[in-house]
């Protein structure tokens, strides 16, 4: 009895013991298949026949030439065509501005002057006058008429409707030549894939 008490023990033992080794395979299952998938690479490690490659060549061709068109399209946009003359512009304006801060500079030194007790009833020295005189001189006939600052601010603003007006324009040419060059990329390489399929074949 008491042998097989001691056989039927490691029965029972040796039963235990094995469960999770018949566990092992199932949850190694999963990485095996990815394993697997990584190694044929799936589709995309497929190689694709002269014909497919001739229909991506074909849809390449159409997709370059609607880049082609967007691009001609955008250089036709006024902005565009006007990038340069606009950059000019913005220099101009720009150069102005500072013209027109010195004069404000100067009219500036004028009134503290004036607001300055100490100069009570002294009379304004000739050369603050004459420098403001010769800086207002810069001004275009129409600003000056207006204040130093009505005229800073007008010309800032208009610098910065410009600089939006560029970069709006900027930004759409770099766009659709962009579009255009990874159309081209696109049909040279697809192009080159066939010709090395072609040699494969034959």
């Amino acid at each position: 009895m008491k042998f097989f008490a001691f056989v039927l023990l490691l029965l029972v033992a040796s039963a235990y013991c094995c469960q999770p080794i018949a566990q092992t395979p199932k949850a190694a299952a999963p990485n095996e298949d990815d394993g697997g998938k990584e190694e044929n690479g799936g589709e995309q490690g497929k190689e694709k026949s002269p014909e497919e490659l001739t229909k991506d060549v074909e849809k390449a061709k159409k997709e370059q030439q609607t880049a082609d068109a967007a691009l001609t399209e955008a250089k036709r946009d006024p902005d565009v065509m006007n990038l340069e003359t606009l950059k000019m512009e913005k220099t101009k304006r720009e150069t102005y501005l500072e013209d027109a801060k010195d004069w404000q500079m100067k009219e500036e030194k004028i009134s503290k002057w004036k607001d300055d007790p100490a100069n009570a009833g002294n009379t304004l020295p000739p050369q603050l006058q004459t420098d403001a005189d010769a800086a207002k001189g810069k001004m275009e006939p129409a600003d000056q008429t207006k204040t130093p600052d009505a005229v800073v601010a007008a010309v800032d603003k208009d610098i910065k409707m410009k600089q939006e007006t560029i970069t709006k324009a900027q930004e759409k040419l770099d766009k659709a030549v962009m579009a255009k060059t990874m159309a081209d990329d696109k049909v040279k390489k697809l192009e080159k894939q066939l010709e090395e399929a072609n040699k494969k074949k034959a």
